[in-house]
């Protein structure tokens, strides 16, 4: 099996750092309550909307989610270039 390289370890410790930074953003935002309030003309009088589908995230929370995404992805891709230069 081939060595580790400067370079992928680089990108692997990057992409681990990444995606732990990214779950922790998002466990903090999301875990942090969030209200909301507008005035908005009804349509019908005494009308109340609810809904049990709408889900409101935080900016640190989707920024959260992308970080850790793209740690995922970025541990996938030295995974994949670590497996490709052991069959070579």
């Amino acid at each position: 099996m081939a060595e580790w390289t400067k370079q992928d370890r680089l990108i692997g410790i990057v992409s681990v750092v990444v995606a732990f930074v990214g779950l922790v953003l998002f466990a903090i935002a999301v875990s942090t309550p969030v209200s909301f309030g507008w005035f908005a003309s009804a349509g019908v009088p005494d009308d109340i909307f609810t809904s049990d589908d709408f889900v409101m995230l935080r900016h640190g929370a989707v920024t959260g989610a992308v970080l850790f995404a793209a740690g995922l992805v970025g541990i996938a891709f030295v995974l994949g270039i670590r497996r490709g230069a052991g069959r070579r």
